[in-house]
């Protein structure tokens, strides 16, 4: 069930449609709009959501494109919200909605916009992105895709039948230390990786502190903190795991939460590096929280550790051991920013961005291999729930 909506997606909008791989990422040609004719500046977008995280999206991060985009019709199920951010925008009442169905009505009826914009609950991601992209409109969604594999695969076949491009929100990607960790290991000169881990801890042992949902969500660790750092590890190692193995728990003392805060996971690259992740939503000592995860790349030649947003390298020779920082540089644009940024000018007709669906799926399959993993106790291919994903295998 859609909260906004109120009904599911049916199922015969998406099944038995024809696969075909290569439109995944084809996107239209520049110039063209499904809904009301040609693009033009600047860029008219739908927005599903209007407050809580949505409304940091409306007041932070997407006047970074103000010149370039504008929000042009919104969605929200609850009508203050809606109310109080339309005439905050300029949104004439008639390009509100109050559910997802009475967008995609005004949809079939002409509304007069260029791409979507989704910031809902993953569980709605679904209905939203589909709604859109049957209107023939671009997509940016927040992550995760989707809140399970069904759900995703049904976005995958609407986004293929349209042939529009979609985008999805892997943030962390565009802060400086992780961009400049990344170059460090891509220009191969501490050679090939062996391991890579990445360890996440921060303090959500009051009740609801990390947002209701994500205390009731039964794999909250591999899910909820799971769809930046997998991306993450996958983003740094420049791989997708071949297979995972998974561990989750909820401590004792864990009673803020019905499902499991903790995770374990480890796994195997196609080029036989192996990774390990290790995630507490209950730590309560040592932080390394949101943008302050740390990392560390063992490699032929020597370690790189990201650690408190800094970057540094030791190398171990045979008199003594040297330890350098590498110099980070922030870009002009972090986060959300560079991601909108990035949206903005593929589908006006720029280059893809490397977070584009087709990417993402990778990231989508190991969390739902990790999910798998913990659940039977077990390890679990990544590639199954590509192919799941993809229709292709």
């Amino acid at each position: 069930m859609n909260v906004l909506s109120g009904t599911s997606l049916a199922d015969h909008r998406t099944e038995g449609r024809r696969m075909m791989p290569e439109h995944l990422n084809r996107g239209r040609s520049h110039g063209e709009r499904g809904v009301s004719g040609n693009r033009r500046s600047p860029l008219r977008l739908l927005v599903f959501g209007a407050g809580g995280w949505a409304g940091v999206w409306h007041e932070h991060f997407l006047p970074a494109v103000a010149d370039r985009a504008k929000v042009a019709a919104l969605v929200d199920q609850d009508a203050t919200s809606l109310s109080d951010r339309a005439a905050a925008l300029g949104v004439p009442r008639s390009a509100t909605f109050r559910s997802i169905d009475e967008a995609a009505r005004a949809l079939r009826q002409g509304l007069d916009v260029d791409a979507a914009v989704v910031v809902l609950p993953p569980e709605c991601h679904r209905d939203a992105i589909c709604t859109a992209a049957e209107s023939g409109l671009d997509v940016l969604t927040e992550k995760p895709l989707a809140s399970d594999p069904k759900a995703a695969a049904d976005i995958v076949r609407a986004v293929r039948s349209s042939g529009v491009k979609a985008q999805v929100m892997q943030n962390y990607r565009h802060y400086g230390p992780i961009r400049t960790a990344r170059s460090v290991l891509a220009d191969g000169g501490l050679g090939p990786l062996n391991l890579l881990v990445a360890r996440f801890r921060v303090d959500y042992r009051e009740p609801r502190s990390w947002g209701g949902n994500r205390h009731d969500h039964p794999h909250a660790a591999l899910f909820e903190a799971g769809a930046h750092h997998f991306d993450q590890i996958r983003h740094l190692t420049g791989e997708t795991p071949e297979s995972v193995w998974a561990d989750e728990w909820r401590p004792g003392h864990a009673t803020s939460f019905s499902g499991a805060p903790c995770a374990l996971v480890g796994g195997v690259f196609p080029s036989s590096a192996r990774f390990l992740y290790e995630a507490s939503a209950v730590a309560a000592g040592q932080q390394d929280g949101w943008k302050r995860e740390s990392y560390r790349a063992e490699c032929a030649g020597g370690t790189l550790r990201v650690v408190d947003s800094s970057v540094l390298v030791t190398v171990h020779g045979p008199d003594r051991t040297v330890e350098s920082e590498v110099p980070v540089t922030a870009p002009p644009l972090t986060g959300h920013r560079a991601v909108i940024d990035e949206f903005v000018t593929w589908i006006s007709g720029g280059p893809a961005p490397a977070t584009r669906l087709a990417d993402n799926l990778g990231t989508m399959a190991t969390i739902f291999a990790a999910v798998e993993a913990a659940e039977l106790r077990g390890t679990v291919p990544v590639a199954r729930h590509m192919a799941a994903l993809t229709g292709v295998g």
